[in-house]
Parts: C-alpha cells; sequence; structure tokens
C-alpha cells in the first residue's frame, strides 16, 4: 500500500528502510505539494518530471523514482541490474496492493508462481523470475501482453495451463533441459517466442499449446514424445520439423494447421488416424508415401497441400475423398 500524504510529509517510514530521506528537501516539498492537487504521489512525481527543470534533472538520473520505489517497501526493484527505475515504478503502481505485496516477497526461496496471481496484468513488464522457481501455475502470466521475459529459471519443472498465454512481448529463444511439462494453451498467442527444440524430458504437448506462435522455430522434436494435442502448433508458420517423432500414433485435428514451413517427408510407422484439418495449408509437405497402418484421415487434412506427389494424393483420397478439397 502507498502511505498517505500525511506519512509522506511527516518523513513517517514504510515496512523496510528507504531513500526517501536522501531527496533534497525541497525535491520532496514539490512532490508533497503538487500530490496535494493531483491525490497521487505517482502522478506529482511524473507531472514534476515534465514541467520542472531541476526536478526533471533528478528524474532522468533515477533518483526520484529510486527514492519512491525504497519508500513504498520496493527496495528489491532498485538493487535489480539494469533496471529502470521509472518503468519499475509505474508497472508496481499499476498493480494491485496484494500483487506488489508478492512481487516484494519473491527471494532465492521462491519455487512456485500461483495460479492466476498477475492474471491480465497489462502493465507487468518483468524481465526476470526468482532463479529457483520450478512450478508456474495455472495462468499466472495469462494475458500480461508486457511481459518480456526472455529466459526461464534453469530449475523450472512444470508450466500449467495459460501459463503465458497472450503473452505477446514474450521473447523466450529456449525452454530450460529441466522442464518436463507444458500445459494446455501454456503459450497460446506467444507470436515473439522463437525456440528452436523441446526440452527431452517432454512427452506430450497437450492441445492448444504452441497455437498462434507464428516465430516459433521447431526443427525437432522430442524422441519420446508419443501425444501431439489439438491445434498445438496451429499457425506456427516457421517451424521447419522434416519428421516426426516413430512413438505418435495420432495427429489430432488442427495440428498443423498453417505450418507452410513443415516439410516432413515421412509419417511414423505406427501412425493410423489424421484429424481434419491437421496439415492444412502445409504448402511444403514432402512425403512419399503414407504409413501402411494408416485408415483414417479427417476432412480437409491435406487442404492445400498440392506439391505432395500424384500418388500420395491418390493414397490419401483413397483414404477419405474429401482430405484434400475445402
Amino acid at each position: 500500500m502507498l502511505p498517505s500524504l500525511t506519512q509522506l510529509s511527516t518523513g513517517a517510514r514504510v515496512a523496510r528502510p528507504t531513500l526517501w530521506g536522501e531527496l533534497p528537501t525541497d525535491i520532496k516539498r514539490k512532490i508533497i505539494e503538487k500530490a496535494a492537487d493531483l491525490s497521487t504521489v505517482e502522478d506529482a512525481a511524473i507531472s514534476l518530471c515534465k514541467t520542472d527543470k531541476e526536478f526533471a534533472a533528478l528524474c532522468r538520473e533515477g533518483g526520484v523514482w529510486n527514492a519512491l520505489l525504497t519508500h513504498f517497501g520496493w527496495k528489491p526493484w532498485v538493487e535489480a541490474p539494469n533496471l529502470d527505475a521509472e518503468k519499475a515504478f509505474r508497472m508496481l503502481r499499476n498493480l494491485k496492493p496484494e500483487q506488489q505485496t508478492y512481487l516484494s516477497n519473491w527471494n532465492e526461496y521462491t519455487t512456485t508462481i500461483d495460479k492466476n496471481v498477475f492474471y491480465n496484468s497489462s502493465k507487468l513488464q518483468l524481465t526476470t523470475l526468482p532463479p529457483n522457481v520450478t512450478h508456474i501455475e495455472w495462468g499466472a502470466f495469462q494475458g500480461c501482453e508486457k511481459l518480456a521475459l526472455a529466459a526461464l529459471p534453469e530449475t523450472l519443472d512444470k508450466i500449467g495451463l495459460y501459463a503465458f498465454s497472450g503473452c505477446v512481448s514474450l521473447r523466450l529463444t529456449a525452454l530450460p533441459d529441466t522442464v518436463t511439462w507444458i500445459g494446455s494453451s501454456a503459450f497460446y498467442w506467444c507470436k515473439n517466442i522463437t525456440l528452436t527444440a523441446l526440452p527431452a524430458a517432454i512427452t506430450q504437448i497437450n492441445s492448444l499449446t504452441f497455437f498462434g506462435c507464428e516465430k516459433l522455430a521447431l526443427t525437432t522434436l522430442p524422441v519420446g514424445l508419443t501425444d501431439i494435442g489439438s491445434s498445438a502448433f496451429y499457425w506456427c508458420k516457421n517451424i521447419t520439423l522434416t519428421a516426426l517423432p516413430a512413438a505418435i500414433t495420432q495427429i489430432n485435428s488442427f495440428t498443423f494447421f498453417g505450418c507452410e514451413k513443415l516439410a516432413l517427408t515421412t509419417l511414423p510407422v505406427g501412425l493410423t488416424y489424421i484429424g481434419q484439418n491437421a496439415f492444412s495449408g502445409c504448402h511444403n509437405l514432402a512425403l512419399t508415401a503414407l504409413p501402411d497402418a494408416l485408415v483414417s484421415i479427417g476432412d480437409r487434412a491435406f487442404f492445400g497441400c498440392t506439391n505432395l506427389p500424384p500418388a500420395v494424393q491418390t493414397a490419401i483420397k483413397n483414404i477419405n475423398p474429401n482430405a484434400m478439397e475445402f
């Protein structure tokens, strides 16, 4: 919680040691006087940074923002490397009080990011997480469109359903090798992640996991993978897989819909089922034959796959005449 105007004017402290007292007296006075008009310390500081020359110089140096961060009990944010104190202050001020407290309590002993804790916090701009996190629970960061994590903790084991759904600013290039499970829709519409591989321990890719991740650049899948859910790679236009793991027996509906760079040359020998629209729009599919075990193909499963050899197209239509039609 922010301290009251009375607390500020009397120099009262909140929770942790502060740097408020290190600000020049005239700067503190200006904030207090301005806050009386604008009702919040944040608005007062922002206004003064724009209109007061002396104040603006201190703003540019970060001094005002560092002082305010520590005064409100957010000292860890001042100590974080490469942190823009003004952005941190504005971000924290836009969070709910319980979320502010939650962040301030993060430390090396934090192992779980709780369910829905930052759900739809559109101003959250974290770039790192606590170093020993093992679980990111259901919907923890869902809808956090400014979340700009470039990496996840090397201790991470499980990523829950919808954990990063809609995090369009997420820029992950890899997942930790320790990850064993990724929930449905975990990276739904995370269109700026550029993973080229997945952790070897992954055995299942759930439905909608990477839906709309148009910069996802997978070249291989884990060899132990046994199941890929519906729409798991929907509209992942930059994956360039040439083969699927041998244990795959089904390819579900819309799994690779719109994956225009998918370049499979073979399918697993034990494959028995391909769902509707599974490969729709996969123009670069380069199959030379179908597995003998394949007995069911859904409608439009190969719609738009016109570069397939005539013999393969005939084999597809023999199983389902509508498999290549719209």
